[in-house]
């Protein structure tokens, strides 16, 4: 009987057996059948576009100047600068962009800054601090 959530899938004994290898060898990592099968559905359906796959962003952090960002598409670290009432990105060289406008939604941001007399509306900045 399949654990709570989960749906038994029949498979022809000739992937079995090769799963069975692989598991076996232990080259890649995998202990079992499940785990194996898994993974490689998520990766054929995220392919396909119908798994969500990773965020493009994830917030990291945020500092008394800047906030800094995980883009995953382009595996690389943006740090958000507000100084003299713009943002300001290390990445792409820009006042405006996507990374700006993401850390311009975070909720988190946004308290930090109005909190410093930023004036920030629908992710955009409206006014420096005085």
């Amino acid at each position: 009987m399949p654990q709570k959530g989960w749906v038994n899938v029949g498979l022809p004994e000739e992937i079995i057996e090769i799963i069975d290898r692989v598991i076996t060898t232990q080259k890649h990592g995998f202990r079992s059948r499940a785990d194996l099968i898994l993974e490689g559905v998520k990766l054929l359906l995220q392919e396909l576009g119908e798994y969500p796959p990773k965020p493009r962003f994830t917030h990291l952090n945020v500092f008394e100047d800047h906030v800094t960002l995980m883009d995953h598409q382009l595996d690389n670290i943006a740090e958000i600068y507000f100084q003299r009432g713009k943002a300001y990105c290390s990445l792409c060289e820009k006042h405006d962009c996507e990374h700006t406008q993401f850390a311009l939604s975070l909720p988190k941001v946004v308290k930090a800054l109005t909190t410093r007399g930023w004036k920030i509306e629908d992710g955009k900045i409206i006014k420096g601090p005085i």
